[in-house]
């Protein structure tokens, strides 16, 4: 295989209106307008502007009835990255469930007002997972929960990471705030380590 030299990255939408989903889309459209009593005149212009391959602004509130069953999810695809399957880290569970609550009640008053103006919008469970749902599929996988207070009466850590401190790397930061490439050297020295809080887990992505 030729590495590539170079890559052209454009401008791209969510929204693809294909022979495939623009029926779909209509009929989306066309469910979600009865549930709000949206006048005729104007589903008419939504549904012109589908059928002429030109989606609306707004048109990606009705992104899960693109797809045949809806949207995918993230745990859709874990178990085809890896032939093992992936231990899930949730940092600080507690304070993920009351972010997932706050979201929650967030996506509930947004979807309200959305329908209060009129807009054609699915529902927020057709767009994410319910925390019902996201506890239920992380059974089958291993979970690694951080975080908590360990009552333990233990000389060591059940769970011991070898991470530096990162006292050096804030003064560097304070010292060449500015200065293209003044922290190039850190990086070297550094790797990335990434977690999952639910929010991400809920949003929903094909």
């Amino acid at each position: 295989m030729d590495a590539l030299k170079e890559v052209d990255l454009v401008p791209a939408r969510e929204v693809l209106l294909t022979d495939e989903t623009r029926p779909r889309a209509e009929s989306a459209a066309r469910a979600v307008a009865d549930r709000i009593n949206l006048p005729t005149i104007k589903l008419r212009e939504q549904l012109d502007a589908l059928r002429e391959g030109l989606p609306g602004f707004g048109m990606e509130g009705l992104l899960p009835g693109f797809f045949e069953g809806g949207l995918s999810t993230l745990f859709d695809f874990l178990r085809d990255w890896s032939p093992e399957a992936p231990v899930i880290y949730l940092d600080d569970p507690l304070g993920q469930d009351r972010a997932a609550d706050t979201l929650w009640e967030e996506l509930e008053r947004s979807h309200g007002a959305a329908e209060a103006r009129q807009e054609l919008i699915c529902p927020p469970l057709a767009h994410f997972l319910s925390r019902e749902d996201v506890n239920q599929r992380l059974q089958s996988f291993r979970v690694l929960e951080g975080g908590g207070l360990s009552l333990a009466q233990t000389e060591r850590p059940p769970v011991h990471f070898s991470f530096g401190g990162t006292q050096d790397l804030r003064e560097a930061i304070l010292a060449h705030h500015g200065e293209e490439g003044a922290l190039s050297p850190w990086w070297s020295g550094w790797s990335a380590g990434a977690s999952c809080a639910w929010p991400a887990w809920w949003r929903a992505a094909r």
